[in-house]
């Protein structure tokens, strides 16, 4: 890869507002500003590309508890990230990871659209925590087998790629405690 210089300036904010004693509402916001240039070395001595982005992320929640002991809450967001100069520029092996990297200048920033959601039971014995997430990408930035070998290095051959993508998962947690000094978990 080329070298690099990057400028990086943002600010955020994240608040908390409890609308009841059981409801409460968050927001956060994200701005930044990003400026990389491509720096020319003795494999890229002729590169002379930039970027400036201007980006933003933020989310909506809420967490609702309507009795003791039990937490239910959920969030909407948007993620913003840029690609890497990497993912930008590579052009050769990667003896660490044993591959042959292909950068794409063309790379569009990644989108994310997302939800989450999840529900909390407590006592003083036992935790009990189920959470489950949605997220939408434009642009997601994957790391793509091409199906051939680089003749001089051996590697085969990834080129670095912009798609739609789409993650969903979840998670169940629990925990025990059977008395002050010992604690169970499982999840």
């Amino acid at each position: 890869t080329p070298g690099e210089d990057r400028f990086n300036l943002g600010i955020f904010t994240f608040q908390e507002l409890p609308l009841t004693n059981i409801f409460r509402f968050q927001a956060g916001l994200r701005i930044d500003v990003q400026h990389t240039a491509a720096r020319a070395n003795h494999v890229f001595p002729q590169i002379a590309s930039s970027r400036t982005a201007i980006n933003y992320s933020g989310s909506l929640g809420f967490n609702h508890r309507p009795r003791q002991g039990i937490e239910v809450g959920g969030q909407f967001a948007r993620s913003h990230r840029n690609p890497s100069v990497e993912e930008l520029y590579a052009d050769g092996p990667h003896l660490g990871a044993g591959v042959y990297e292909i950068g794409d200048a063309g790379l569009k920033d990644e989108i994310g659209h997302g939800a989450d959601f999840f529900i909390r039971f407590e006592n003083q014995m036992v935790e009990l925590e189920f959470a489950t997430f949605i997220n939408h990408f434009l642009n997601f930035i994957i790391f793509q087998p091409l199906g051939r070998t680089d003749e001089e290095s051996g590697f085969p051959v990834f080129a670095y790629e912009g798609d739609v993508a789409r993650l969903m998962g979840g998670e169940l947690r629990a925990w025990y405690r059977p008395s002050d000094r010992l604690t169970l978990n499982a999840g």
